[in-house]
């Protein structure tokens, strides 16, 4: 098997109106038809790569992202037109 790229990035949040309020609205990511899957979500196109996000179901306790940052974090990243 030849892997040719990357198809999707998915991540779940505990805020999913935020997230798409974030990746939606601040970052210009354009919103894609997502299939119904019983549990919340949304769907973005950022060029060749889509983002998958996943509402956290109830009772699920996401850990809070380190307020550390280095060079050893885990990070996703854009390119974008103006840097």
């Amino acid at each position: 098997m030849i892997t040719k790229g990357t198809h999707h990035i998915s991540l779940m949040t505990g805020d999913l109106e935020a997230a798409r309020e974030f990746y939606g609205s601040f970052l210009g990511l354009a919103e894609i038809e997502r299939p119904d899957f019983g549990f919340p979500g949304a769907w973005y196109q950022a060029g060749s790569v889509q983002l998958h996000l996943i509402g956290a179901p109830p009772g699920v306790e996401l850990e809070p992202p380190s307020s550390e940052v280095s060079l050893l974090s885990q990070h996703l990243a854009f390119e974008i037109e103006d840097y």
